[in-house]
């Protein structure tokens, strides 16, 4: 019998308990627990939940958060929209976060290359500023995201009923923001 472990088995075993405590369906988390009473949950494909991040569990610690209402349901319907001409790091971003959820969840988002921000879908989208995607997004949507704003390495995070948006100050702020 061998030790070896493929890459999904090793991500059960090693965040079995994060998982636990963030994928319960809202009538399964004990109560009094960091997620009682939190905004509406993120929905996978099979009717599981991903509850908010307890603040204090999140590195660095969020300089602001807002809750909101709503969820996104995530499934294999779900789309990672890239813009026209991706850059290296925003085909990285779409690559890391497929082979995530797929890992992970068994949910493997199909990848589409779009010139707008669409209408008729649900959408995923992450990049920084210099995305055309998401600097469309935040100039629609009032978050004054710039290369100063939040900060070196700063993201914004949005998500509703029709989008999950991660918009970086910059590379690096987007890859920790998909963190």
């Amino acid at each position: 019998m061998s030790n070896k472990l493929d890459r999904r088995s090793f991500l059960g075993r090693t965040t079995g308990s994060l998982v636990a405590t963030s994928i319960l369906p809202g009538d399964r988390r004990a109560a009094g627990s960091a997620f009682e009473g939190g905004m509406p949950d993120a929905e996978l494909g099979g009717g599981d939940s991903i509850g908010p991040a307890d603040p204090v569990g999140i590195f660095p610690k969020p300089h602001e958060m807002t809750e909101s209402p709503g969820h996104f349901l995530l499934n294999e319907e779900s789309t990672i929209i890239l813009p026209g001409a991706p850059s290296e790091t925003d085909q990285r971003l779409a690559r890391d976060l497929v082979e995530e959820l797929s890992d992970r969840y068994g949910v493997q988002p199909r990848v589409r290359h779009e010139n707008s921000l669409p209408k008729d879908y649900r959408f995923i989208l992450l990049g920084s500023i210099n995305n055309p995607l998401a600097r469309d997004f935040c100039r629609r949507h009032r978050p004054d995201i710039t290369a100063t704003n939040p900060g070196p390495e700063g993201y914004f995070l949005h998500v509703d009923d029709h989008s999950i948006v991660v918009a970086g100050s910059d590379d690096h702020g987007a890859f920790y923001g998909l963190q």
